[in-house]
């Protein structure tokens, strides 16, 4: 067993003002304490996570609270999104623009079949266009516990 967390999970889990945030709690516990097996996430969605937390919050404590979970909780791996994940990504967004997924997105995806992770933890909707399509069809999200 093994999950994938999305930006949107971690914004959730540090603005108490998130509309998400008591679910975005919630799959943060349940990451530490297990209940996903391994979890992972990747160098994009810390960079996505740290530029929204430092564009919003503008606080320092905030932005190394979300970097520590991250990197030294012990329970999440970071992934690295490497040549070979970046050109498959970006092949998708030539091949499907029309999705209107991001490149960020597409990269999560490709880490996930590349990684055989297949829980999507999200708040993204735009993630289940993705059930019709072969090579992702077994990704599944979840966006509450």
């Amino acid at each position: 067993m093994a999950a994938f967390i999305d930006t949107g999970i971690f914004i959730g889990f540090h603005n108490k003002r998130d509309v998400y945030h008591p679910v975005a709690n919630e799959i943060i516990r349940g990451v530490i304490d297990g209940n996903f097996g391994k979890a992972y996430t990747s160098d994009y969605v810390l960079d996505e996570v740290i530029a929204f937390t430092t564009r919003k919050t503008k606080s320092p404590e905030i932005i190394l609270e979300t970097i520590n979970l991250i990197q030294n909780s012990g329970r999440i791996e970071l992934l690295h999104v490497d040549r070979s994940t970046f050109a498959s990504a970006k092949m998708c967004v030539e091949q499907y623009p029309s999705l209107f997924l991001s490149f960020t997105d597409w990269t999560i995806a490709n880490l996930m079949v590349k990684s055989d992770i297949p829980t999507l933890l999200s708040f993204d909707s735009g993630f289940d266009k993705l059930k019709s399509m072969d090579k992702f069809s077994g990704i599944r999200r979840i966006s509450g516990m």
